[in-house]
């Protein structure tokens, strides 16, 4: 998990979002920083089903920002560009999302707790959607057989 503490100052935060991270951060009128869907992909998860997933991913060797949001007990995997906006989210069925285009994907905010990086950018690398929901289906599919006793 990281252990990074944000810049307390506001444009600081965002111009290392823009700059170190390849991220195109903006600040809304309420204060928080933001990046929309487009510029990024996004993928949420489930609490339970993130951690497994971001477990599974550390495993592999693979690393893709990740961000936990407490209020909505909920992972956020960013992930390359959507290359298109899925008609049917094979994800849908474990409570789980590939948010669409112009989605507003709210990012650890100076003086907003709640949302924290637990694989904080490293620079502007993030996964291939496809990698992510991959093996979000994986676990997810495995936790349901595990849940109802199948092996």
């Amino acid at each position: 998990m990281s252990t990074s503490v944000l810049p307390t100052d506001l444009s600081t935060c965002v111009a290392i979002y823009r700059t170190e991270y390849g991220i195109d951060a903006q600040v809304t009128d309420h204060g928080r920083i933001v990046v929309h869907v487009g510029d990024v992909g996004c993928i949420r998860l489930p609490a339970e089903l993130g951690e497994v997933v971001a477990d599974e991913l550390a495993r592999q060797g693979l690393s893709t920002p990740v961000i936990v949001d407490e209020k909505s007990s909920s992972w956020r995997f960013l992930t390359q560009r959507p290359t298109a906006s899925p008609l049917f989210d094979p994800l849908f069925p474990h409570h789980a999302k590939q948010s669409g285009y112009g989605a507003e994907i709210s990012l650890p905010t100076p003086g907003y707790p709640g949302r924290t990086w637990h694989v904080e950018p490293t620079g502007p690398h993030r996964l291939a959607s496809e990698v992510v929901v991959d093996i979000a289906l994986e676990k997810a599919e495995a936790m349901t057989k595990s849940a109802v006793g199948i092996s």
